[in-house]
């Protein structure tokens, strides 16, 4: 996988990369930032991150994330908060929803005491101002209109509502990967591996249960290896069609459909911010 990465406005400045370019070619597990100081946190053993230090990092490992989170999850939530010369994060407002069904502010968030799915940095200059953001992406298990409820840790227990903001805001921002809308994931690729721990997965030939299908591999050499992006192209049921790029050129042509959740309605896709932004 070798594009630059984007989500909305801020990657496609920057030209990172997502975190599953390297781990579809086998990246080395290595300590992962967790916070705009470059203060390092070891991911947990076995953990499959990136190499370079500014691409999108898995923070847990998928055996972490609770069964009950993997099947209420109806998107992804990427936040992104600025960060001062002197490291300190600015802190999202979090809501609150009362009796009539409004959502008024009840506090803010200290993104620093979440467990986030996958994190990475954005910018690196502490001096100019509104250079630098830190990322978090955590599972969306409701929305309402503009208002997200996100699981906060692995566990779903620890949940807050936050607002979406328009797309192109920065360096604070609440951007959402809704799975029912295409126009949504569009910037994105998918990792089809990680959440499965497996390195097999089927591709079928149709959006059917019992339909022909080939076998993926995120294994170099191997059979079924994809030597390019995995990016979706449209939604039917529980099914992905997809297709394989190489570079930001190539045609979007459908090469199958993988599942979005298992048959026990886990999820088994992630979506990180791609090419065509």
């Amino acid at each position: 996988m070798r594009f630059a990465s984007a989500a909305g406005l801020t990657l496609c400045l920057l030209g990172l990369r997502p975190a599953s370019a390297a781990l579809a070619q086998g990246a080395p597990a290595q300590r992962a930032p967790d916070n705009a100081g470059g203060q390092a946190a070891a991911p947990p053993a076995g953990a499959r991150v990136a190499s370079d230090p500014t691409l999108e990092r898995y923070l847990v490992q998928a055996r972490e994330i609770a069964d009950y989170l993997l099947r209420t999850t109806i998107g992804i939530a990427t936040v992104s908060v600025g960060v001062n010369a002197d490291n300190d994060e600015e802190a999202p407002v979090i809501y609150a929803q009362d009796g009539n069904n409004h959502f008024n502010p009840s506090g803010k968030l200290l993104l620093r005491g979440t467990r986030p799915i996958s994190a990475y940095v954005v910018g690196t200059d502490p001096i100019v101002v509104r250079s630098r953001a830190v990322v978090r992406r955590f599972p969306v298990v409701e929305r309402k209109g503009d208002y997200l409820r996100m699981a906060l840790d692995p566990s779903g227990q620890r949940t807050e509502w936050l607002r979406r903001t328009p797309e192109g805001d920065f360096p604070n921002s609440v951007d959402l990967v809704d799975f029912g809308d295409g126009g949504s994931y569009r910037c994105h690729q998918l990792d089809a591996f990680y959440l499965t721990g497996a390195h097999q997965r089927k591709l079928f030939e149709k959006p059917e249960k019992d339909a022909n299908f080939q076998v993926l591999t995120d294994l170099p050499g191997k059979p079924g290896y994809l030597d390019g992006d995995l990016v979706p192209l449209q939604r039917k049921g529980n099914y992905f069609e997809v297709a394989v790029l190489k570079g930001l050129n190539d045609q979007r042509a459908s090469i199958g459909w993988v599942e979005l959740k298992d048959d026990k309605g886990r999820l088994t896709l992630w979506f990180s911010p791609g090419p065509d932004c």
